[in-house]
């Protein structure tokens, strides 16, 4: 997950996405938070734009949030898309704190989480991230935020949170401002470029999903924990997957025709 390439000037101009190396595994895919709204514009909420893995084909049905931000890139006119650089000069302003990182979908199980943290130009502006940990309690580290366009350097412009415990479909990080906060900056907001998470295992038990639905007005609403919601005409199937985030509406027609809908995890 990053933030998509800005043109400074110009709202809602994305002009490529981050495709080079991270830190975990190899793929050079990256799902973009696609900010539309223009540099320093505040958005409640940013959702991801795919679910797709790190080699760009499967889906895995995580979906990434971000709440209470704005986002900016200095990047007028990017590099080489696999540029580092290119990566860390794209932010996103976090306003609030708790909770603000959400990872939607993940299947029980635990996990490593790599999380960049850099204020594009700035070299003074760290942030702090804890990982809510399932079972283990909170995990907290920081970055210290010199030259975002330094080599990728280990509690510098990124962290790795390892062994990570997810129960219940979500995972949930807090950002905030590494301290001290510096003078000219009595908002202390704090900044993410990015976040890797890399299963290391599935919970071995199977993971309890309810399919949840209501209806409002000619539309039903439909809610699941975890996994890809599957949809068919007949219960035999074939059955289609829908790749989105949870929760979706569906509009109800005024035909006789059937629809089922299933959760796939795993």
């Amino acid at each position: 997950m990053t933030n998509n390439v800005l043109n400074y000037t110009t709202a809602g101009t994305g002009v490529g996405r981050y495709a080079g190396r991270g830190i975990l595994g190899n793929g050079p895919y990256w799902n973009v938070l696609p900010d539309t709204t223009g540099a320093f514009s505040y958005v409640a909420r940013i959702d991801s734009d795919s679910d797709l893995r790190d080699d760009g084909t499967a889906h895995s049905g995580v979906y990434c949030t971000l709440l209470g931000g704005s986002a900016f890139s200095s990047a007028l006119t990017p590099a080489d898309s696999s540029d580092i650089g290119n990566l860390l000069y794209q932010w996103v302003t976090i306003s609030t704190a708790t909770n603000a990182l959400q990872f939607h979908g993940v299947p029980d199980g635990t996990y490593n989480l790599a999380v960049y943290g850099c204020d594009g130009t700035f070299g003074d502006r760290g942030t702090t991230f804890v990982v809510h940990d399932a079972l283990n309690g909170d995990q907290t580290l920081g970055t210290v935020n010199a030259s975002p366009i330094a080599p990728l350097n280990q509690a510098v412009n990124f962290v790795v949170f390892s062994n990570v415990h997810v129960s219940g479909g979500t995972l949930n990080v807090d950002v905030g401002p590494t301290s001290p906060v510096p003078s000219h900056n009595p908002n202390a907001e704090a900044d993410i470029n990015g976040a890797q998470l890399q299963l290391v295992s599935y919970d071995v038990s199977a993971p309890t999903v309810t399919l949840t639905n209501t209806v409002s007005g000619s539309a039903l609403n439909l809610n699941w924990s975890q996994g890809i919601l599957q949809t068919a005409t007949n219960l035999l199937g074939p059955w289609t997957p829908i790749y989105a985030p949870a929760p979706i509406t569906v509009p109800i027609t005024q035909t006789n025709a059937a629809q089922f809908y299933r959760v796939r995890i795993k």
